[in-house]
């Protein structure tokens, strides 16, 4: 089975974390002895269109990849022309190597949808959508962008996104046939982690994300602070940027807790498997998330959960795995903290049957079956796009 895949964002070698989890999902396919490829679209920015570098195809060691221009807040008609032009090219590149795809598999509706239907009609193939971001259904409904991108997703022989909330919600908003939820998976070193070798005493607590204000860590300093009986909890915090980092620090320390909170920075990846597996509760509090990779991995490794009821919360957290709070609020996210606090380090029992729930849901075994059973249905289906 030949597979291109067509994110709008992939790792590169100046930012290896953007987009990292796509680039570890197409390998879990690969071990499953897909041949997958990859042309990425980024969005192209101003700069690169002023130095005439957009639509310009650069080789990458999994396909290639190329800066798609966008019309200015879709105030005229034009992103699917533009969308031709780069899947001309992204043809033309696989088709020197005597590659094509059995499927076509687009992540992200804008550019990456409309460049994939271009390629289905080039080559004649089924082409489908993986949605994660919640920002697609911002887009003006009334505008040019959205009826080009309404006419692929109604085109697609597959529609998936990556939680409950998010299925209804596109569905809706493209008045389209039903997206399907496919939790986002855990790579596998997260599965192999010891679930308890004799950890700390302490009871840690962590957030493994970003720092942004879209991940709250100031509400998870504000919860922290208000523990009661928190000598004997500790909190660690990986990610962000120096900025960031220092204005927490300054933070926690007008709480009163810098002394409990360790600031670990960015950490390499291959080594957030150990870290993850070394906490007791995990938190994301997240103001929007669309799918949250971090509580699969979590979940993967037996951690138990805090999030909030963000589209990923209400997808990925039920009674037994962890507690969801309301977004933006600070005592209920303090209360699920002493609670788990309270109930102290999870027991070996709990982690497994947490790491089993994750095997079954969002493992990469359960990725790799769900989406080979989709690609071998619409090849056979010989759809036309």
């Amino acid at each position: 089975m030949r597979v291109l895949w067509i994110p709008s964002w992939y790792p590169t070698a100046d930012n290896p974390a953007n987009g990292s989890f796509f680039a570890e999902q197409v390998d879990m396919l690969r071990n499953c002895d897909m041949d997958v490829r990859v042309a990425v679209t980024t969005s192209a920015t101003i700069k690169q269109v002023e130095q005439q570098e957009a639509l310009k195809l650069v080789p990458i060691p999994d396909g290639c990849s190329i800066a798609v221009p966008a019309i200015p807040r879709s105030i005229v008609p034009g992103d699917t022309a533009i969308a031709r032009l780069a899947a001309n090219k992204i043809a033309a590149f696989f088709d020197k190597q005597n590659w094509i795809p059995d499927v076509i598999h687009a992540h992200s509706v804008f550019p990456a949808i409309l460049v994939a239907r271009q390629l289905a009609r080039i080559w004649k193939v089924p082409f489908g959508i993986t949605e994660h971001r919640p920002s697609t259904l911002r887009i003006n409904p009334k505008g040019f962008r959205y009826k080009a991108i309404r006419e692929a997703v109604t085109k697609t022989a597959f529609r998936f996104t990556v939680s409950d909330d998010m299925a209804s919600a596109l569905t809706t908003f493209y008045d389209s046939k039903p997206f399907i939820a496919c939790r986002l998976p855990a790579a596998s070193s997260f599965f192999y982690q010891d679930l308890y070798c004799g950890f700390p005493e302490k009871f840690t607590f962590g957030h493994v994300s970003s720092l942004d204000s879209n991940k709250c860590p100031v509400n998870i300093l504000q919860a922290f602070s208000q523990l009661e009986s928190a000598t004997g909890c500790e909190l660690k915090i990986a990610g962000g940027s120096y900025k960031e980092i220092s204005d927490l620090k300054a933070l926690a320390e007008k709480l009163g807790i810098s002394t409990r909170v360790k600031f670990l920075g960015q950490i390499p990846r291959d080594d957030t498997p150990e870290l993850m597996s070394k906490l007791d509760c995990f938190i994301l509090a997240s103001t929007r998330e669309a799918g949250g990779t971090v509580l699969s991995e979590a979940q993967a490794c037996g951690i138990p959960c805090i999030s909030t009821t963000t589209p990923a919360g209400n997808f990925a957290i039920n009674s037994l795995n962890g507690s969801l709070v309301p977004v933006g609020d600070v005592t209920s996210l303090k209360n699920a903290m002493q609670h788990h606090l309270n109930l102290g380090k999870p027991s070996l029992r709990l982690r497994t049957l947490i790491r089993e729930q994750a095997r079954d849901a969002c493992s990469p075994q359960a990725f790799a079956k769900t989406h080979s059973h989709c690609y071998q249905e619409v090849a056979a289906g010989n759809q036309r796009c």
